[in-house]
């Protein structure tokens, strides 16, 4: 009884030093041991976090930072407790005695609303191409957003549509922490014995250098690698799988689940949505007598372009995947034509668009259908629509000109400003 006194009360002083900002690199290392794999520890870590962050302010009134309000949300998983401590700890330590952090990644190029963060909690209002960002968190906020980031090293990352990653750099290594979204890297060779490490609410994964994808939500992760190797942990368990080029895993929550490394599929040039299973964003709504089921456009805020300042929109999506868990990726060919069916309550206006990766590759480009596009309903409020792939035009000039060759990577329909009860039931992708 007297040990377990013990080991509270010193892990408790490790806390103080830690939230007082006086904590020593060798107990730095003894939190990140105390953390590792104990879920009693974990657990008093959070709540600690939690009351400094009511009680705690730093910076002339700012409140604690927002790795500490992170570590709140209830779908961290115990077992990533340790790694975010880790990250936790390397931000105090790059906010001591008033010193700015140094730049550890530059803006290489984006599109759409992006919102930036650093350890602070201040953000970048100003955010542009070439653009110098230290430490902190970065968001894609609309399912036609996307940012690519560099490291002075070449390592590169592109995040797109609805995304959420903190980006950190310990010593030389490099550690991303993926929330939610779509994240594609092109990662140079690494220092040995640094891996780049990216977690997810379900894995970690470390790479010495490769290309990869990563989609991942709170439930699960899917890891497609098209070079190199990557080493993926399962954090339900503790299981490991190396997965190679042309190969793809999905780690989720559940242990039960398949957790095996398995060639990546040939491409497919014909689809046709199933739902649930190809939802990436939007509310499921079963069939009834009435109508089909069919994916319901949810709301979320568009916030400006390009750094711009604007009172934010509500925009309404629905959001696909078109090769969910481990389906064939779709290819984009020559004549291709997407249909469409779904309900809607009156004539309005829709935004449609898609975005693209590399034949066996990383991030290439967005599309849309540019100008005015109306749908008119029948009687029962239904609507069917087709448009050919050639319709869809590069959203930034960078994009190549034409989708061709392309693989989709999610794919979204929405209105904007108003909720006209837009629901697909359908979407098919043929030649």
């Amino acid at each position: 009884m007297r040990d377990s006194q013990n080991e509270s009360q010193n892990l408790d002083s490790l806390l103080a030093h830690l939230v007082d900002e006086t904590i020593s690199p060798e107990e730095m290392a003894e939190l990140e041991r105390r953390l590792d794999g104990h879920p009693e520890a974990q657990r008093r870590y959070l709540h600690y976090l939690d009351l400094h962050a009511d009680l705690v302010r730093v910076d002339g009134g700012e409140q604690a930072g927002p790795f500490i309000r992170r570590l709140r949300r209830r779908h961290w998983l115990a077992a990533g407790l340790a790694a975010a401590a880790a990250i936790s700890v390397a931000a105090v330590v790059l906010l001591r005695d008033g010193e700015a952090p140094d730049p550890i990644v530059r803006v290489v190029d984006y599109d759409g609303s992006v919102r930036w963060m650093d350890d602070r909690g201040n953000g970048d209002p100003s955010i542009a191409t070439g653009s110098d960002l230290p430490g902190g968190t970065l968001e894609t906020l609309t399912p036609d957003s996307w940012i690519e980031v560099a490291f002075s090293d070449g390592t590169s990352l592109s995040l797109a549509g609805q995304s959420l990653i903190t980006i950190a750099l310990m010593d030389g290594q490099k550690v991303l922490r993926l929330r939610e979204g779509n994240l594609s890297i092109e990662a140079a060779k690494q220092p040995p014995g640094r891996p780049l490490r990216v977690l997810t609410p379900s894995a970690e994964a470390e790479v010495l250098g490769t290309q990869f994808n990563v989609k991942a939500d709170e439930f699960s992760a899917r890891f497609v690698v098209n070079e190199g190797l990557v080493k993926v942990k399962r954090l339900a368990d503790g299981s490991i799988e190396k997965v190679g080029a042309d190969e793809v895993v999905v780690a989720a929550l559940e242990r039960d689940t398949e957790f095996t490394a398995s060639p990546r599929r040939e491409f497919v040039e014909n689809w046709r949505s199933e739902l649930p299973r190809d939802r990436l964003q939007g509310r499921w709504e079963p069939g009834e007598d009435s109508h089909t089921g069919g994916l319901r456009a949810m709301p979320h805020l568009f916030r400006g372009d390009f750094g711009e300042s604007r009172d934010p929109i509500l925009l309404y999506s629905a959001v696909f995947d078109p090769s969910a868990g481990k389906l064939p990726p779709v290819r984009l060919a020559e004549g291709s034509r997407f249909q469409v069916t779904g309900r809607i309550d009156r004539r309005e206006r829709l935004h449609v668009g898609f975005g693209t990766n590399r034949s066996r590759g990383g991030f290439v480009g967005k599309y849309h259908v540019p100008g005015k596009f109306e749908v008119v309903p029948d009687e029962s409020g239904r609507f069917a629509f087709e448009i050919a792939l050639d319709a869809f035009q590069p959203m930034r000039d960078r994009f190549p000109d034409s989708p061709v060759g392309h693989e989709i990577d999610w794919l979204w329909v929405q209105t904007v400003k108003v909720d006209a009860g837009l629901v697909i039931e359908s979407i098919e992708l043929r030649q």
